[in-house]
């Protein structure tokens, strides 16, 4: 399968390495492209047609475009890549949760027979979740736990100083739908979970800024008929970029390898 990548960032060049190295499966990066001026490729054998142009982009032999960017870049060009006849792989998951947005997409990807993959990201247990939802699920609650230099400056908004703070601090509770919204760049967890479960209406989410935090942490709970389960998630972030998950990188080369290999378990 032959991938293009709109995003060489952190994520976009962890995966970049993993198909070079065959790690994500018999696929073959043969684009890229960001706004980088010149090309970070040097031309060498192998090395994807780079642009920063997104006709000349999506005019490369594409079978699956995988974003790794941004909301705002997902937003701006998956139309073009749905049209354009190309399957879509998007990271920036929290986009989905303008039911606006993904309604558009999901009558777009209708219309032109294309299909669009939305990787776990940073949080796990999504396969239950969607099970568990097609019957009836009562409550779902997400507690995402960071240190206060990983939530930038999203809590002054909610009256609180993350430089001077001493001890656990919420600085958000409320509907998922609210959460994406403040903190664009820390909760697309809250999205991915909101679009497995319940929605982004009725998911509840709590953000913790916590100054002994060493590790982000996203603990799930969820009740309903098929019982109660809870899971949290501990994460290490990302050797090259201290704001990523490594686990958000690493579900985006499953969920390529997931494309490619005869036999997968869930999802």
């Amino acid at each position: 399968m032959n991938v293009g990548l709109i995003g060489y960032g952190t994520i976009g060049q962890t995966l970049a390495e993993a198909i070079r190295s065959g790690v994500a499966g018999d696929v073959t990066l043969v684009a890229v492209m960001d706004v980088f001026d010149p090309s970070p490729f040097d031309g060498a054998p192998g090395d994807p047609a780079y642009s920063t142009d997104i006709d000349e982009f999506l005019a490369q032999d594409i079978e699956l475009v995988v974003e790794a960017a941004s909301q705002a870049v997902l937003k701006k060009f998956a139309r073009q890549v749905l049209a354009g006849g190309k399957n879509l792989m998007a990271m920036s998951v929290g986009a989905f949760a303008a039911v606006e947005f993904l309604d558009e997409m999901r009558d777009l990807a209708l219309q032109h027979g294309r299909r669009i993959y939305l990787p776990s990201g940073a949080i796990g247990g999504l396969d239950a979740l969607s099970a568990a939802a097609i019957d009836d699920i009562d409550e779902v609650v997400l507690t995402t736990t960071k240190p206060p230099g990983g939530l930038q400056s999203a809590g002054l908004e909610q009256g609180v100083d993350l430089a001077t703070i001493q001890e656990p601090t919420c600085v958000y509770e409320g509907p998922a739908i609210e959460a994406v919204g403040l903190f664009p760049k820390n909760v697309n967890v809250a999205a991915a979970l909101s679009l497995a479960g319940v929605g982004v209406h009725k998911t509840r989410v709590r953000i913790v800024a916590d100054p002994a935090a060493s590790r982000n942490t996203h603990r799930v709970e969820a009740r309903g008929r098929f019982g109660e389960f809870t899971m949290e998630l501990r994460l290490l972030p990302s050797p090259s970029n201290p704001r990523t998950s490594y686990l958000a990188a690493l579900s985006a080369i499953r969920t390529l390898r997931n494309l490619t290999e005869p036999i997968r378990i869930g999802g």
